[in-house]
């Protein structure tokens, strides 16, 4: 037994006269007074044999229970009484009164922990397994087994606690006990589905044996047990698709329900009965009950969990069937959010889907694509994940074996150092059979070290795999967005379509170009893995070329409603030595991130500046900003917004990450300033190489601050 390593204060030889009269003061007194254990205290020192001992461990185990019934005091105290107890019955041999002890120490469960509980049911076991006869002692004996299996299922070992609760069974059944054969069953039963689904037909067996054992005649019923199974033999016959089994169990479940105060217990019943309703394309009742347990998830406050999310999307169904389209988005966004909050790093395909079909059917075909594409983008996070998890699996576990091996090889080392250090002390004549062994280990090492090597091709050859696996999606994706934008710029260009029409065609195109866009971002990054990308320098008019690029997002502002400056320093030469291709793509992914932060009626500034060496091109807005403590990691591929309210409208975090690795290509920098809620200004700084014969450039300069490309 586990208990406090208090020790019991020794006993006192003190005889008196007038402590005999009290000897036969019965123990209940002890129960109403603890103090007077002392006095059965003094009894034991005065004549400590068996019958005193056993007198005196009453009044300690009295003692025990009365500590473990008031909460005021601390079940310590508890503890230690029934420890003395132990001990004082364990001296004296006195079996019969120890087991007492040990089945009061269990009854009081929640005083010790799963593996103290064990260790006690343990010990008992010991002393009542040899004296097992008589039916009292049986009952004992299958309390013992009841606490232990309870135990063992708490501790994780289920197969040790379905063999307890068997042993346990044919005690119980060897003496007749119904009601406590049907609560054995009911666990065994529940102890095999827990398993999951492989073990479904081992546990409805036991699960049926214990209903049929409550519902026979009238022994006393355990209504949360029986609850439970007709529970688990409704949802059953519902997986079989014998509807009419599982209706008559549902309604078994419903005669109980007034006697069940739990309110979790009709939630499950209303939730998984509407369920079953649905199935049977039953829905006026299917939506009144899974709104009756919509309303209990929600007055109790139960909505994390799988079964109401679930719920909710059957609601959401229902809803959309009804044309109540709003009604069906907010259950289904709610059915998202407990799926996210339950599983962060999954993929909820199903809400997602439901609510870009329903936003079609409502004629939101905006929404609608937008709902495709956060679709598109969360699956591509997903893939991401489970690849970068993988991969990190991959080298925890050769780090390992690397460690292993080091270890092994320290270990093996030491032990060769000591051995020839004491043969040379002994004999010098062994030096060549040293020699000898010495060379093995070292025809050893290099086997092992060609099997590490060989592990580490291997996982470079799947790092390489997993780049063409992007690659080769990539350029999939590249071919049925090139056919779409092809039709697409046709139908906008032509003159048949009205402007609300052409509209929304264009809408639907820029949004084609920027998932375009996004595939060659990702071929663009495979490519900077697995071959150096190469810089290709040519003489560019810097005012044309950046007023051809600004000129590119005058539509799209416009239709945001924001303000587009363009400005540029006197300073700066006509032409300039650069790479147009890759400076275009930073540029862009700059101004794109600033226009999808800035809301309407914000102004973003483009600006180039003239420095001695070097210019820079600033993209500066007036959005939300960047929240500080995100502010490190924007340039951290991949990397999502910790801000839930920003990260939902973020991209894919391959754009800025991507124009990083390619101004440091360009022997430049990329540095970012955000002051929250007040803007963002990022910066590239790049080597300024100027082509010599050409005059000074039209450009505006820095200066003239009312100029703009594009004011709206």
């Amino acid at each position: 037994m586990y208990y406090p390593t208090n020790v019991m204060k020794p006993l006192h030889h003190r005889p008196k006269i007038w402590t005999g009269l009290l000897f036969f003061f019965q123990c209940w007194i002890l129960t109403a007074q603890p103090i007077h254990q002392g006095t059965y205290r003094k009894l034991y020192e005065q004549s400590p044999n068996e019958k005193t001992a056993i007198s005196l461990s009453k009044a300690l185990q009295s003692i025990a229970n009365w500590y473990s019934e008031m909460p005021q005091y601390n079940s310590d105290s508890s503890r230690f009484y029934f420890l003395a107890a132990e001990k004082l019955l364990i001296q004296h041999h006195a079996v019969d009164e120890l087991l007492e002890v040990y089945r009061d120490a269990l009854s009081t469960f929640s005083l010790f922990t799963p593996a103290e509980v064990d260790s006690i049911a343990a010990t008992a076991s010991k002393y009542i397994e040899p004296r097992v006869s008589s039916p009292g002692r049986r009952m004992l004996y299958y309390e013992i087994l009841y606490y232990r299996a309870i135990a063992a299922n708490k501790l994780g070992d289920r197969s040790r606690a379905l063999q307890l609760y068997a042993k346990a069974y044919e005690l119980v059944k060897a003496d007749d006990q119904p009601s406590t054969q049907a609560g054995l069953l009911a666990d065994r039963g529940n102890i095999y589905l827990s398993f999951g689904d492989s073990y479904e037909s081992e546990g409805y067996p036991f699960i049926k044996q214990s209903i049929a054992l409550y519902e026979n005649g009238s022994l006393i019923k355990n209504l949360e047990k029986l609850y439970q199974n007709y529970s688990h033999m409704a949802w059953w016959y519902n997986t079989l698709d014998q509807f009419d089994s599982s209706l008559i169990y549902f309604r078994k479940e419903k005669e109980l329900l007034n006697d069940i105060k739990d309110p979790m217990v009709h939630f499950e019943y209303y939730a998984n009965y509407g369920n079953v309703l649905y199935r049977m394309n039953k829905m006026v009742d299917a939506k009144k009950n899974l709104l009756l347990g919509y309303d209990l998830s929600n007055t109790y406050n139960m909505k994390m969990n799988s079964i109401n999310r679930f719920n909710l999307s059957l609601l959401g169904v229902l809803a959309r069937d009804e044309n109540e389209y709003d009604k069906s988005i907010d259950y289904f966004n709610q059915s998202h959010d407990i799926f996210k909050r339950m599983s962060p790093l999954g993929f909820d395909a199903d809400n997602m889907e439901n609510i870009a079909l329903t936003l079609e059917k409502k004629g939101d075909f905006k929404q609608a694509l937008q709902y495709q594409k956060r679709f598109i983008d969360e699956y591509l996070k997903f893939l991401q994940s489970l690849n970068s998890k993988t991969v990190r699996e991959q080298e925890l576990q050769t780090d390992l074996i690397l460690q292993e091996k080091d270890l092994d090889r320290k270990k093996r080392e030491r032990n060769f150092l000591f051995i020839g250090l004491v043969i040379t002390l002994i004999l010098s004549g062994l030096l060549f059979l040293i020699y000898r062994r010495s060379q093995k280990r070292k025809k050893i090492l290099e086997i092992q070290n060609k099997t590490i090597e060989s592990q580490a091709n291997t996982l470079r050859q799947q790092d390489i795999n997993k780049t063409r696996f992007f690659a080769n999606v990539s350029h999939e994706l590249r071919t049925p967005l090139t056919l779409m934008l092809g039709p697409l710029n046709s139908v906008v260009n032509s003159d048949k379509l009205d402007e609300k029409n052409k509209s929304l065609i264009d809408l639907a195109r820029q949004n084609a170009k920027q998932l375009m866009n996004l595939v060659n971002e990702i071929l663009d990054i495979t490519k900077s893995e697995s071959v150096k990308m190469n810089v290709q320098y040519e003489p560019t008019s810097i005012y044309e070329f950046f007023k051809r690029l600004v000129s590119n997002f005058e539509s799209y502002a416009s239709q945001r409603k924001i303000k587009l400056l363009f400005y540029m320093d006197s300073g700066l030469p006509q032409k300039i030595m650069m790479d147009t291709s890759k400076t275009e793509r930073i540029f862009n992914n700059l101004l794109s991130n600033a226009l999808k932060f800035t809301s309407a009626d914000g102004t973003i500034s483009v600006k180039l500046v003239n420095d001695n060496a070097t210019w820079s091109l600033i993209v500066e807005d007036t959005g939300r900003g960047i929240h500080p403590d995100d502010l490190p990691f924007v340039f951290d591929r991949f990397y999502q917004g910790s801000q839930r309210s920003m990260s939902l409208e973020g991209g894919t975090g391959i754009g800025l990450s991507l124009s990083k690795d390619l101004s440091i290509l360009l022997e430049g920098s990329l540095s970012v300033e955000s002051r929250l809620e007040i803007g963002s200004k990022f910066t590239l700084k790049l080597p300024k190489t100027e082509v010599i014969g050409d005059d000074v450039t039209d450009g505006v300069g820095l200066a003239n601050q009312d100029n703009e490309i594009n004011r709206l």
